[in-house]
């Protein structure tokens, strides 16, 4: 089976209410992101089937995680403004000791 019918066939078996680990089987899966990979963008038609993860509290945590991003990261030691020179560069030769 090539890619997409298995990714057709595991998005009808979804359809159907079948769990991740049925359907791993029954395409005769070994590899659980590879499963994840087919699924990806197809919502289980039952609501036993999702996430265990409230969906506000999954926003809240993506939320964080984005913002986390995007905080400046720390200068490594060697630009830190204690190991400057007088001029203010990182790479005079004239550097206090």
């Amino acid at each position: 089976m090539g890619c997409d019918e298995l990714r057709a066939r595991a998005a009808e078996l979804r359809a159907q209410g079948r769990s991740r680990a049925e359907i791993k089987r029954v395409l005769g899966l070994a590899s659980d992101w590879r499963l994840t990979e087919l699924l990806r963008g197809v919502v289980p038609e039952s609501s036993a089937l999702r996430g265990n993860a409230k969906d506000d509290l999954r926003d809240k945590a993506r939320r964080c995680a984005r913002k986390v991003a995007r905080m400046p990261r720390s200068r490594p030691s060697w630009e830190s403004p204690s190991r400057r020179c007088r001029c203010g560069c990182a790479t005079c030769p004239g550097k206090d000791g």
